[in-house]
């Protein structure tokens, strides 16, 4: 516990040690924790600990109780003899301690001289009271200028006379026969047996009222009753260790002082103050009160910051508006203003959605006709709502027209030739693209992300308040096991340099919003390239799926020759996109491509663009799964069944 109430500034030229040689005062660290760790917390209070002012000789003396320190001649009478009846039942423990050390310590039995001298100390002038509490200054010092008092001498006999030598020499042989047949001849009397009555030890244990040291001289008291004598005391005993319990416990209210801003030290403090073997008391409730308002605070978190954050991605903005309304976040002053940019926020996202699906649906009238009708009331106070109302009215009023005679159905695309590679013309040989997923969460190991945000908050429960430090906190986890990305990529490396020597490919990343990253389209003889291009992936942040799916689409042909799509991804679209509705439209204007998903962890994000093309999911939950699982998703391009056996 620090030191904190400075007592006094004081000459210490006049006092020598109590050894004669040596500082005392060296030891306080060590006498403290002896005494500490053997007697009650407070005892130890009784050495203030000192600090030498550099070049004066003086020491400037500090104690860490709580109060106005006060000389002890300087108390009121009554005060004062309290004092000193304290004083001394605190010197009268540290020596009995220093008696049993040997015994109680082994350890520190060297001490035992040490906390002898150390309760000895010049006079009243260097006793201080601080709350009620006796403290001595320049403890283990004497004052030589003080002499001990002079032994006087027994007066000199006046010469008697001869004749009354005579006599005493008389008197005295009458009294010698006198104790002869006293103590020899007279046969005495049996003395009566008296037997004292028992101590009342629960009167001691009430009169003790809770002073530390009193209760442990009883416990010594009653540890050495014979199992006769303690029969019956065990309701005694045991309120006498409850007590004793309070008295060795730790001193709370400076550990809660210590730990005040210290959210993660708080909680560990309150983890500590729910255990079932801590006696509560009033004083203790009260800690527990005040640890409980402490921690309400730690638990607020930065709502500015929050939504600042979530600025610009509209799931982190929803997610954020779930949180808000939940009974776990507090409120704050701040949190009304916060709400209304959050609502604000949201809206825009609401134009945006809308304004895509009207994108999206406005050249099908059955769609745009069904689009129409979701929109709600609300939606009119959005920033350009009205301008989309406008855009639609139009093309609603072209749909109401009567409708031209259908077109005849196209004709049925061709036929993939049954060619193997090396038998079939380049023009029929297949083109695909790699669409790899290099957002953040490639960073994590081939673990659910479910599991990985458990182990986090298990860690510590206030890391997924903030993104950034818990991306810090999951990098920092996980960094001995292997990534999704690495994984990955050796599994793409092996597809590459298995492909047909006829086949081109192109790489795209899906790595951070608004859209992905065209790396490039490789003829054969450019595989070299694109391994090196595959190698350079590094995570970075966002998955605009949709926009990779897009911009793959627009590098292959898959209307006059067969084309593949190969999705590598963990996760779902998290730039607002619709990838569903992306890969309907190129499966509309490009019958013979087909896109095939390896989902890895299996998030189920790719599944309806694999159905929108007539490919396949494959799903991957571990380094084995991955690899196999980018074999089996690229094989098509190693022409039909019969050419890979």
């Amino acid at each position: 516990m620090p030191s904190s109430v400075r007592i006094a500034r004081l000459p210490g030229q006049q006092f020598r040690p109590v050894t004669g040689s040596g500082d005392p005062l060296n030891e306080h660290a060590a006498l403290i924790g002896v005494i500490r760790r053997h007697l009650p917390a407070v005892t130890g209070s009784l050495l203030a600990a000192p600090r030498r002012v550099a070049d004066t000789g003086e020491v400037e003396w500090y104690s860490d109780l709580a109060g106005q320190p006060t000389t002890l001649g300087a108390l009121p009478a009554a005060e004062q003899a309290q004092a000193r009846q304290l004083l001394a039942d605190r010197v009268g423990s540290v020596r009995t301690l220093a008696d049993n050390l040997a015994r109680v310590d082994p350890a520190s039995a060297h001490l035992a001289d040490a906390l002898r001298n150390a309760v000895r100390y010049p006079g009243d002038d260097n006793v201080y009271v601080i709350g009620g509490q006796p403290v001595l200054t320049f403890w283990g010092h004497l004052d030589p200028s003080r002499p001990v008092p002079a032994v006087v001498a027994d007066p000199v006999p006046r010469r008697a006379f001869p004749w009354l030598w005579l006599l005493l020499a008389l008197a005295a042989l009458a009294v010698g026969a006198l104790l002869y047949w006293w103590l020899v001849l007279r046969e005495p009397a049996p003395p009566p047996v008296v037997t004292p009555p028992p101590p009342d030890y629960a009167a001691l244990l009430a009169a003790a009222n809770g002073d530390c040291e009193r209760l442990a001289a009883l416990d010594d008291r009653l540890r050495q009753l014979s199992p006769a004598e303690a029969a019956g005391l065990e309701t005694v005993r045991s309120e006498l260790q409850r007590q004793l319990a309070v008295c060795r416990a730790p001193d709370y209210r400076a550990l809660f002082d210590e730990a005040r801003g210290d959210c993660d030290r708080l909680a560990v403090l309150a983890g500590e103050l729910a255990a079932p073997d801590v006696v509560v008391t009033d004083a203790l409730a009260g800690v527990r009160r005040d640890i409980d308002a402490a921690l309400h605070e730690c638990r607020r978190p930065d709502y500015r910051a929050l939504l600042d954050a979530a600025r610009g991605d509209c799931t982190a903005l929803q997610q954020l508006q779930g949180q808000l309304a939940s009974p776990e976040y507090p409120d704050a002053p701040e949190l009304p203003a916060v709400r209304d940019e959050l609502d604000a926020a949201l809206g825009a996202c609401r134009m945006q959605d809308l304004q895509r699906e009207f994108d999206s649906v406005k050249d099908d009238c059955g769609k745009l006709k069904a689009f129409g009708s979701k929109l709600q009331a609300a939606d009119a106070e959005l920033p350009g709502y009205q301008k989309l109302k406008a855009d639609m009215a139009p093309r609603l009023k072209e749909c109401n027209k009567p409708k031209p005679a259908p077109k005849p159905e196209p004709p049925p695309p061709p036929q993939t030739s049954e060619l193997c590679p090396g038998e079939r013309p380049k023009e029929q040989a297949p083109d695909m693209v790699l669409v790899f997923d290099a957002s953040g969460s490639m960073k994590y190991p081939l673990i659910p992300d479910e599991e990985i945000r458990r182990r986090v908050v298990q860690r510590s429960p206030f890391l997924m308040l903030n993104p950034q430090l818990a991306e810090q906190a999951i990098e920092s986890q996980f960094s001995n096991m292997e990534k999704r990305v690495d994984v990955a990529k050796q599994a793409t490396r092996r597809v590459v340099a298995g492909l047909p020597e006829d086949v081109d490919v192109g790489l795209v990343l899906v790595k951070n919003c608004p859209q992905a990253e065209k790396v490039g389209f490789y003829a054969p003889g450019q595989r070299s390239r694109l391994l090196r291009d595959i190698n350079a992936i590094t995570p970075y942040r966002k998955t605009p799926l949709a926009s990779g799916i897009q911009v793959a689409g627009s590098m292959v042909d898959g209307v006059n020759k067969p084309s593949l799509m190969v999705v590598i991804s963990d996760g779902k679209e998290t730039c607002g996109a619709d990838p569903c509705a992306v890969a309907r439209q190129l499966a509309a204007r490009k019958p013979l491509l087909k896109i095939n998903v390896v989902d890895i962890l299996g998030t189920g994000a790719g599944n309806c663009v694999a159905a929108a093309t007539k490919g396949r999911v494959w799903t991957a939950n571990n380094a084995s799964d991955v690899a196999s699982m980018v074999d089996r998703a690229a094989s098509d391009v190693q022409g039909p069944a019969h050419c890979r056996k």
